[in-house]
């Protein structure tokens, strides 16, 4: 009997019925096994190949030529981060999918500008991971809404970044009002519709119809979406 899911494929289109391929990067034996096993029972989803940091890994992925790279138990060091840009130039439709045991500023801001497609700590459920695989394959985006801190520091420090806001502004673009933004950007640090009410002197409904209103003008479904997406037209960075 098949096992039920708490993740359901709600990214599932006829694109998952088409075969991809993933190559897992880690330098644990153990791990690459735990990884082989989980992705590769998975309906047409092909290994690809595996190797650890410490083996040639621009080549090896570079030759496998896989639709997902996942990057297992990672550290980022000046030297692994040269070797990924070459692998970004070198493969500029892959997808790379980053999994630490513990979240790093500099780290994941650096990964961001690369392109990475999704960032997540290594304790999540075993169930889950198909479904992030499936929804970066499917041309979305994955990270952990404990990430929503770096994502106030990415736009409080564009500066540091090297970005500026483009020439167009959000509201003629989309119709984002100056009050949705706020209510937007207060969502990036606080959790509830309470929280973001009391820091910005409105109520907890008012913040719904706000960000349902952001959503429905940015055609997104949840909050971390609508945030990459501001991200995008406001100040030109697609991560």
């Amino acid at each position: 009997m098949q096992k039920s899911s708490k993740f359901p494929h709600k990214f599932a289109n006829q694109a998952d019925h088409k075969e991809r391929e993933v190559f897992v990067v880690d330098s644990n034996k153990l791990c690459r096994a735990s990884l082989r096993r989980k992705v590769f029972e998975s309906e047409n989803l092909i290994r690809a190949g595996e190797c650890s940091y410490e083996d040639d890994i621009v080549t090896k992925i570079s030759e496998a030529s896989p639709d997902l790279a996942i990057f297992s138990s990672f550290v980022l060091s000046d030297e692994l981060f040269a070797k990924l840009e070459k692998i970004k130039i070198e493969n500029p439709l892959l997808k790379i999918f980053i999994i630490t045991r513990a979240p790093d500023e500099t780290e994941f801001f650096k990964l961001a500008k690369l392109g990475i497609r999704a960032y997540c700590l290594s304790n999540y459920p075993e169930e889950k991971l198909e479904f992030i695989i499936r929804k970066v394959l499917n041309g979305d985006y994955y990270f952990d809404e404990c990430m929503s801190n770096f994502f106030a520091k990415v736009i409080s420090n564009m500066s540091a970044l090297g970005c500026m806001p483009i020439d167009k502004p959000v509201d003629e673009q989309f119709g984002i009002t100056e009050r949705e933004q706020e209510v937007l950007l207060s969502a990036i640090k606080y959790n509830t519709y309470k929280e973001i009410g009391k820091h910005l002197f409105i109520s907890k409904h008012t913040v719904k119809v706000h960000l349902t209103s952001v959503y429905r003008k940015f055609n997104v479904n949840n909050k971390l979406d609508a945030i990459l997406k501001m991200l995008e037209v406001k100040f030109g960075i697609k991560i």
